[in-house]
This record gives C-alpha cells, structure tokens and sequence, in this order.
C-alpha cells in the first residue's frame, strides 16, 4: 500500500512490472515459476499494482519487462497516458527508458508478436510439465500468434508490427510491383507528414493463393525509413524465389504455388496502407 500512496498527487507515476524466465533455471522459483513462464500475467501481481497506482494518480504510465507478451487487460485505464513495452534490454534499460520518457531518443520500435486479450487468443496450449518427455502433435501447423488471430478472426489488443513514434504521421503511396529473374520488387514511397523528425518501420507482407494453404498474410521484408519533417524516401523491398514458395512435401522441394499473390504494404500487419497483387 506504501507504494500506491506514493503515487497519490503526484505529477506522473512510472510503474515497472515484469515477467521473465529462465531466471534461475533449476536452482529456484521465481513466484511460481519454475524457470520458464507458467502462464501470461505479470509476476508479482504487477497487472493489480498497474490498477492500483493508476486508481489514484491520472498520469501513469507503464514500463513492462518481459520476454514474450503479457496479458494486459488494465491498458484501457482512462489514467494510464503511456505504456512502454521494454523487453529485456539489459543493464542499460533505466538510461534508455529515460531518454525515450524524456524525449531525447524518438522510438521507433515495433512488436515481434501480437499481444492478445487472453491466452485463449493465441490456440496453444502451455506446456506446465516436461517430465517425461512430452509427445506434442503441433496441430496449430502455421498457425501461430498473429497469423493464427488474423485467421480465426481474433482482434488482438496491440497487433504484430504495432509501434509509436513521437510526432510521426506517415503516408505511403506509390506501390510498384515487378516480377523479375529471381523473384519480385516491391517498390514505394513513405512521407513524413508529422511534426518531428521520425523513423517509420514499412511492411511488406505477403498473401499467398489460396491453394497454398498458408496464413492470411505473411511478414516478408520491413525497412527503416528515417525522415525529416516533411520528407520522403522511396523503398525497395525483394522477394526471392524462396520467400515466394511453399514446403512440397511429396516431392521434398520448394515450389512457388500457381495464383494470385497480394502484396500488403503498412505501418503493422493490420495498419495496411499499400496493396496489389501479380
């Protein structure tokens, strides 16, 4: 409770919650948690300390250490104004959070998974003992984080790809695509029309036909994309042959399906702002 009363009244309150793995291995449990995560939820009722602090200072914002997603169910708070989702950076972690709080250092990073509402979003199952050692049937296939969400229809609560930048607005046009001798180039222009000198993540995702059996759409090229206020730079992002292909296993070789391909063009694998098709 000492903790939440410190928050009271104050300008700003910064909560840091976590949860990791592998912390002590064999040696130890770290709130229940043997080595790897049990579940999704933040180690030491971090979700309900967020909630608390939140309940009494209008300004907090929310620094998660953790190596994978957490549910997150408190973000919708109307009194948490940031969240910042750290990973696990190491010792340099508090001079980098300060910097980007600060505004010294505009982010520009972007999520390597998709975080959903509940576990349930993500059709696996956590495996709570390894002991003896377990058959598993991977029945999920292809169908993993946002690709399984993206087909199943599942909203995720910030998705694969997401990220925000300070005073960034940026605008894409101009989508080329060309087939060539080993694979397709996949050309278009990003403009700047914020505020402040920011950088952009472009996306290229791929849909294959529909034969091919794969997800919806497939992450196969990002670029970093510096601008100036009011800039504009053109990107080119290739395809190969392989990155086009699919596993056959009857023949143990790569094959490129027959059909239609779409090329998806965006800011995060559901912020799409470019499309086509060859």
């Amino acid at each position: 409770m000492m903790r939440v009363a410190a928050a009271r009244g104050k300008d700003v309150a910064i909560v840091f919650a976590n949860a990791m793995s592998g912390e002590l291995g064999a040696w130890d449990l770290v709130v229940g948690n043997f080595g790897d995560r049990n579940d999704l939820d933040l180690w030491y009722k971090g979700g309900s300390l967020i909630e608390r602090v939140a309940a009494v200072n209008n300004n907090t914002i929310v620094v998660i250490h953790s190596v994978g997603p957490v549910i997150m169910n408190w973000v919708s708070h109307p009194n948490i104004t940031g969240l910042v989702y750290a990973g696990a950076p190491g010792e340099q972690t508090g001079p980098s959070i300060v910097d980007v709080l600060y505004g010294d250092y505009n982010p520009q990073g972007r999520l390597p998974f998709a975080v959903g509402k509940s576990e349930a979003d993500y059709n696996t199952n956590i495996l709570y003992n390894s002991l003896p050692n377990p058959t598993i049937s991977y029945t999920e296939k292809l169908l993993l984080d946002y690709k399984y969400m993206a087909s199943a229809g599942v909203t995720p609560l910030f998705d694969f790809g997401y990220g925000l930048t300070y005073g960034g607005k940026f605008d894409y046009s101009g989508l080329s695509i060309a087939s060539t001798s080993t694979g397709v180039t996949v050309t278009f222009k990003v403009a700047n029309l914020g505020t402040q000198k920011a950088t952009e993540i472009a996306q290229l995702y791929l849909g294959f036909p529909a034969s091919a059996g794969e997800p919806p759409k497939n992450l196969r090229g990002f670029e970093e994309v510096p601008l100036a206020v009011g800039a504009s730079s053109t990107v080119t992002l290739k395809l190969s042959a392989l990155e086009l292909s699919v596993w056959d296993t009857p023949s143990q070789s790569w094959k490129r399906p027959t059909g239609t391909f779409t090329v998806y063009v965006g800011s995060s694998h559901s912020d799409i702002r470019l499309q086509g098709t060859f």
